[in-house]
């Protein structure tokens, strides 16, 4: 049986790769707020601390993919912006 965690993990960690898709094909990010990422992100590092400190291998591990993930996408809204 799958675990429901780590099947979260991969599910929830596809829907960036759709912004970044479009961001990498278009090259620009006028259609996405910045905010969001960043209060996406900063919400992430939240939640990967947490689970440090409760010791969760499944959200330890789909935080920090998320972070690197979500953290290429911000570098590339920022740059399209400009």
């Amino acid at each position: 049986m799958i675990d429901p965690g780590w099947l979260g993990f991969v599910v929830l960690l596809t829907a960036p790769l759709f912004q970044l898709r479009k961001l990498l094909k278009t090259g620009t990010g006028r259609d996405v707020a910045i905010g969001t990422y960043l209060a996406v992100e900063l919400g992430v590092i939240c939640y990967f601390i947490h689970a440090l400190i409760i010791n969760d291998l499944i959200f330890t591990i789909s935080n920090g993919v998320s972070i690197l993930m979500n953290g290429v996408i911000l570098v590339l809204l920022v740059k399209g912006k400009q």
